[in-house]
């Protein structure tokens, strides 16, 4: 599917679906550690929230204040998102794509803020994710000359079930501060 602006291009979506079967036999290899979301208590989920972020090693220390996270860690963010169509309740999937376009800002952010943009987005989801939280960590960022490609991994109160890549440009002359995130994210809500 494609979307047009003034005859142009200005989006596209593809998408493909397999049949689920089951696992072939013997074991595989997976990430050391899974991402944790934080204790319950402390992201209730009864409604839209503005979203949680943890960095570096200490998975335990969530806030909703971009500025405490302004370091080189590995950042992650756990989110309730809101319905984009009033009364109508966000798809598992939707859900997903909305919590997976966070992939730019968690492997794009750094103790600077986020100078890169995103160009594209590319979502797999091994299933369908659980509840209305979910979370993104990043897992890799490499970037050479202006260009940067990040790879994050989607999880929810039961597991990891995907990963979101993100393609980006160097945004150098529009970087978006610590300071300003902390503005957004209240704005977000």
């Amino acid at each position: 599917m494609s979307m047009l602006q003034n005859g142009t291009i200005a989006a596209r979506a593809s998408v493909v679906l397999l049949q689920p079967s089951a696992q072939p036999p013997g074991g595989l290899w997976q990430r050391e550690r899974e991402p944790r979301p934080p204790a319950p208590q402390a992201a209730p989920h009864a409604a839209p929230r503005v979203p949680l972020f943890s960095s570096g090693a200490d998975e335990d220390r969530w806030s909703d204040k971009p500025t405490e996270h302004e370091n080189r860690g590995r950042k992650r963010t756990w989110q309730h998102p809101i319905d984009v169509v009033a009364g109508e309740e966000l798809t598992p999937f939707a859900r997903a794509a909305i919590v997976g376009e966070h992939a730019s800002m968690m492997t794009n952010w750094g103790d600077a803020g986020i100078g890169f943009i995103n160009t594209d987005l590319t979502l797999a989801l091994s299933r369908m994710p659980e509840g209305p939280e979910l979370g993104v960590e990043a897992d890799s960022h490499f970037s050479d000359r202006g260009t940067a490609v990040g790879v994050t991994t989607l999880f929810d109160r039961r597991g990891s079930f995907g990963s979101a890549m993100v393609t980006s440009v160097s945004n150098a002359g529009r970087q978006i501060s610590n300071a300003q995130l902390n503005v957004a994210v209240k704005a977000h809500m």
